[in-house]
Formats: C-alpha cells, sequence, structure tokens
C-alpha cells in the first residue's frame, strides 16, 4: 500500500513539473533537479541489488548540486538515498567503480562528450542534458518548450544502456528511437 501511495505521489510530482514554468534559469534547475530524482523511479538498471540507493554525477554542473541536496534530504527522510557527486568532464573513475547510476551532463559538457557518449552506454549508465538535441546521442533530454519541461526519451540509447523504462515514463515523455 505503501509503495502504491508512493507511486502516486511520485508520478504526480512529474505530471506537475510538465505545468507552466518560468525560463528563470533557477526555476529551470531546480524542476530539471527533481526530474533527476524522479527518473530513478521510473527507469530499470539490471543487477539493481539495492533499488532504493542511487548516484547522480553531474558532469561540470556544479549549479545542479544546491538544488539536488535539497531533494536528497527529503528522499532520506522517505528511506531513499541519493548520492550525488561533481565530477569533471566525462568520469571514467566513477563509470569504472559503477559509481554513477545517472550522468547528468551542463550543455557544454554535453556538447564536448558527444564522442564519449557511445561507450557511456555500454555501462548501464543513463545520460541525462538540458541541452538542445542531446537526445540524438544521450538517453533523456530536459527540453523547455512553450514553458514546459519535456522529457525526450530515446529508447534505442536505452537499451543499449542495458536499462528500460516504465510504462508510465514512456506514457509521459516524447519517445525518439534515433
Amino acid at each position: 500500500m505503501i509503495d502504491k501511495i508512493r507511486n502516486i505521489i511520485l508520478l504526480s510530482v512529474l505530471l506537475f513539473n510538465t505545468a507552466n514554468v518560468s525560463y528563470a534559469d533557477g526555476h529551470q534547475k531546480d524542476i530539471q533537479a527533481v526530474f533527476l530524482y524522479n527518473l530513478v523511479n521510473y527507469i530499470f538498471w539490471p543487477n539493481d541489488k539495492n533499488n532504493n540507493v542511487h548516484n547522480i554525477c553531474l558532469v561540470n554542473d556544479p549549479s545542479m548540486e544546491n538544488y539536488l541536496l535539497q531533494i536528497q534530504k527529503k528522499a532520506k527522510e522517505r528511506g531513499s538515498i541519493i548520492n550525488v557527486y561533481n565530477v569533471n568532464d566525462v568520469p571514467d573513475e566513477y563509470l569504472k567503480n559503477k559509481i554513477c547510476h545517472i550522468l547528468f551532463f551542463s550543455e557544454n559538457a554535453a556538447k564536448t562528450s558527444l564522442s564519449r557518449l557511445a561507450g557511456l552506454h555500454a555501462k548501464n549508465v543513463l545520460t541525462v542534458s538540458a541541452a538542445k538535441n542531446f537526445s540524438r546521442n544521450g538517453s533523456v533530454e530536459f527540453a523547455f518548450l512553450d514553458g514546459r519541461l519535456k522529457l525526450i526519451l530515446n529508447t534505442k540509447k536505452l537499451k543499449e544502456s542495458g536499462l528500460s523504462a516504465s510504462s508510465k515514463l514512456l506514457r509521459l515523455a516524447k519517445v525518439v528511437s534515433n
């Protein structure tokens, strides 16, 4: 029963965050952080034995950390653990030790890391960014269209990563497969 209520609340948060938002950078980052946190509940990693612990690695985007740390405190109260790591460039050390579940790329990092994204998908890592057209090479793109945050989900890249998305997420996102 608690899981059912939690899922309803999480889905409500996802739906709420598709509402109109301000284009101010702070609001965008705040909403992106909420979406990052919620993605861990709708993406399935292979051999994920402890599905209450997820690691989000921020690639050259330290401004996102403040928003995620606020969410981290609330998640801990609910029995979920979100670890946040700031890393520079593509974090080979973190990936080698399978620390990152999600790699969130700043817009600049996404542009400079395009050539390495294919290698990241082989490591069961969800690649995410708000960079325009990121979904061509990455798994999830956060796009602000008409004042709303839209998820663009590349199912081909998700499959290459060995990950799968819940049907709820697939219904909410714009799905591409290039």
